[in-house]
């Protein structure tokens, strides 16, 4: 086929998908557990209940289990562990064919540990995509607690235009209940959820939001964040001095989590 995917010995993590020898990623394909603070999460001292995930995605260990060849494609099965106390576990199943890698995500978190703001796959690409096209819920940022007003739909937007100017960088761009998703520009790839997923495209990480006090204090960026989401907690807003998001938009512990989607080259 035209893919080749490398896996890291070191680290279990894939860090290159090449399409016809060319490279697509800028790092490696990693799990997350956190979301930029929003003034909410400020608010109600969630970057101290919820410290524990902040570089749990970060800091994982991941190490190759298992390879197995199955016709046209090459299952890899990878387990990682979180270094929160205590540990919580998941497996990473990559079945690559010809044009695409399929990823089968599964955590265990234990049920001692605070919620968590982001359960995702975070697949840092090259800066070659401009343009984004989606079928889910649009056309603005909405969230699981703020999607009403955002209808399924196949939208087309510039990546730049994803980017919300919160007077204070923050968590932003989040789009709900996305079936698939194509960037294009000198190159596309595309990504497509078994079933429905969130997704976020942005040129900043997560502490790279958190530390700048104005968006012109946004650090240059020569890489898009593509953030494929099993589920961001929602954004709350009953007050912004206390008040947490609803129960039923946070992601508790003590429970298993499951999704799966392809990268399509």
């Amino acid at each position: 086929g035209d893919i080749e995917v490398n896996f890291s010995r070191r680290n279990g993590a894939v860090y290159s998908i090449k399409k016809k020898g060319i490279e697509l990623l800028a790092g490696d394909i990693k799990p997350n557990f956190w979301r930029a603070l929003v003034d909410n999460d400020r608010g109600n001292k969630q970057a101290v209940r919820c410290a524990v995930w902040k570089y749990a995605g970060e800091c994982s260990w991941m190490g190759i289990q298992k390879v197995t060849e199955k016709g046209d494609s090459v299952i890899v099965e990878v387990d990682f562990s979180v270094p929160t106390v205590p540990e919580s576990k998941g497996k990473l199943i990559y079945t690559i064919t010809g044009k695409a890698v399929h990823i089968d995500y599964t955590f265990n978190p234990d049920e001692s540990l605070p919620e968590i703001p982001e359960l995702s796959m975070i697949i840092p690409l090259r800066k070659e995509y401009d343009k984004l096209e989606y079928l889910g819920r649009g056309p603005h940022e909405n969230y699981i607690d703020r999607n009403y007003s955002a209808d399924i739909g196949l939208y087309k937007t510039d990546i730049a235009d994803l980017f919300v100017p919160y007077l204070k960088p923050q968590e932003h761009g989040e789009r709900t209940g996305i079936r698939r998703a194509k960037l294009s520009g000198k190159s596309e790839i595309t990504f497509e959820a078994d079933t429905e997923m969130e997704i976020n495209v942005c040129p900043w990480t997560a502490f790279q939001l958190e530390d700048a006090p104005h968006t012109h204090e946004l650090p240059e960026s020569d890489k898009l964040y593509f953030r494929a989401v099993l589920r961001q907690m929602g954004i709350g807003g009953y007050d912004s001095w206390g008040s947490h998001t609803l129960d039923e938009y946070k992601n508790f512990s003590g429970k298993e989590y499951k999704f799966g989607f392809s990268i399509i080259v």
